[in-house]
């Protein structure tokens, strides 16, 4: 498997924790170890952290974990392993409580570095493309004021984008936006799943005629100078995977201008 680069960021802690929020980690290898010493991959310098909790390897698609620590708590998407147990999770974003930290783990080769982040188009859309209503905690979404299915937490997750269109939002805020309970259930919601199924709808309204692929890729590609863009073939799929933009480490933001989009 290729070697793409793993990031892993403090999301949560529990009351008493010495490690902050925020604090984030970059590292490459197929096996990942995480605990207190020293010696670990991801070192977590708190008494609530086994000295080896737990190990990772990453699969083709998603990772295993085992869990080392003989009394100190691992929970996997909020279900609690017991120790040298072995959880294989299908996904390339998973949340881990470690002892009092919940950590976001995400391997992601979509993603691109902060560095390379290209300028939202400053133009103005015709009329809005997009139009979110907010019925309180559900969000209707719209396509030219046609209605359209989007699954619910997806639809919290767009609208959560949408109100700061251009803007990074971060993992935490948008997984927080998605379901109210995120953390106290451990990360309920998989961001990248969660995005997976916008950049769907969105190409399923493109083939259905209610979508001009033209008129999107005018604001996503519209920066045709930047070199980041240099080798990038804007076809569809490229397309779709720019308007909801993975930025590494941080968050997704929305590649659209304010003109184009409508909250009610």
């Amino acid at each position: 498997m290729a070697s793409t680069q793993l990031q892993v960021r403090v999301e949560k802690t529990r009351q008493g924790a010495r490690v902050a929020v925020g604090m984030a980690w970059e590292v490459h290898g197929e096996y990942i170890t995480v605990g207190r010493a020293a010696d670990n991959d991801i070192q977590i310098s708190d008494p609530s952290v086994s000295s080896n909790h737990l190990e990772l390897t990453r699969l083709a698609r998603g990772f295993e974990v085992v869990n080392r620590s003989q009394r100190g708590t691992t929970a996997v998407g909020g279900e609690k392993l017991a120790p040298d147990e072995r959880k294989r999770v299908d996904e390339d974003e998973i949340w881990i409580q470690v002892g009092r930290v919940l950590l976001s783990i995400r391997q992601d080769p979509e993603t691109i570095p902060v560095a390379e982040i290209i300028p939202v188009p400053e133009r103005v859309a015709e009329g809005p493309i997009i139009r979110l209503r907010h019925l309180g905690n559900r969000v209707e979404v719209f396509v030219h004021d046609e209605p359209v299915s989007l699954y619910p937490m997806a639809a919290r997750l767009l609208a959560r984008l949408a109100q700061e269109p251009g803007q990074i939002v971060s993992f935490g805020d948008l997984g927080e936006a998605a379901d109210p309970e995120y953390f106290e259930r451990a990360g309920g919601a998989n961001i990248s799943q969660l995005v997976s199924y916008i950049r769907d709808m969105v190409e399923q309204q493109i083939d259905a005629g209610h979508l001009d692929p033209d008129e999107l890729a005018q604001w996503v590609f519209a920066d045709e100078s930047n070199p980041a863009l240099a080798d990038v073939d804007p076809d569809r799929r490229e397309m779709l995977r720019r308007m909801v933009e993975n930025v590494r480490g941080v968050g997704y933001r929305l590649r659209l201008p304010p003109s184009a989009i409508l909250i009610e």
